[in-house]
């Protein structure tokens, strides 16, 4: 006899377990235990497509992340990061993958940078709210200072916790050269006007 199961998760029908018996019949108890295998290949089956999707998805968000200039991370309270893209590893010499459990203190030399991380970080998580820092500094793996403009958010979890926060950092230094570069120029021009009207030219 042949015996065909429907394998089923839900509402959805994920394929059929074909069985081939020796005797003429199958019994109750083989129908039923047929029908268990097929309910628990089916549910091993949704599982492991879930698994994949999730796969695929975690990637693909990977490679957005990764393809975004600005500076993005996710830490938890204690400081360290559970998330960064590409362009915050770039800036501390390292790999996202490297970055993931360890915080600003084990890459940036500069304490004073890293201490007002933590308290920006600290207060967003306990105040609930987001916060938006205009200019900051940081220094990067060659030791050069850079500037950011950030917006920290906090992140609840399902039970209304929030121990961690989401960052993003746009790289401001290139403006800030310019304007310092316009500061200067307007000194020399303010200096040579001194210098051309005090010598009766």
């Amino acid at each position: 006899p042949h015996l065909v199961v429907p394998m089923v998760a839900g509402r959805d029908l994920i394929g059929v377990l074909s069985v081939e018996g020796e005797t003429p019949v199958f019994s109750k108890e083989q129908v039923q235990i047929a029908q268990e295998v097929a309910v628990q290949i089916a549910v091993a089956l949704t599982h492991t497509r879930l698994v994949e999707r999730i796969a695929q998805q975690q990637a693909f968000l990977r490679q957005v992340i990764d393809l975004d200039r600005n500076l993005i991370f996710a830490k938890d309270r204690e400081g360290r990061f559970t998330l960064a893209n590409q362009a915050l590893a770039e800036v501390y010499g390292t790999t996202p993958k490297d970055l993931i459990g360890k915080s600003d203190h084990d890459f940036n030399p500069n304490r004073e940078e890293v201490e007002r991380f933590r308290r920006d970080d600290l207060d967003v998580m306990d105040s609930l709210n987001e916060k938006f820092v205009p200019e900051e500094r940081i220094t990067d793996a060659s030791g050069r200072v850079r500037w950011l403009q950030t917006v920290k958010r906090p992140m609840m979890d399902a039970q209304g916790r929030v121990d961690m926060l989401l960052g993003v950092s746009s790289d401001i230094t290139q403006r800030k050269r310019g304007e310092a570069a316009l500061v200067r120029a307007h000194k020399m021009a303010k200096l040579a006007h001194v210098i051309t009207g005090s010598q009766g030219v």
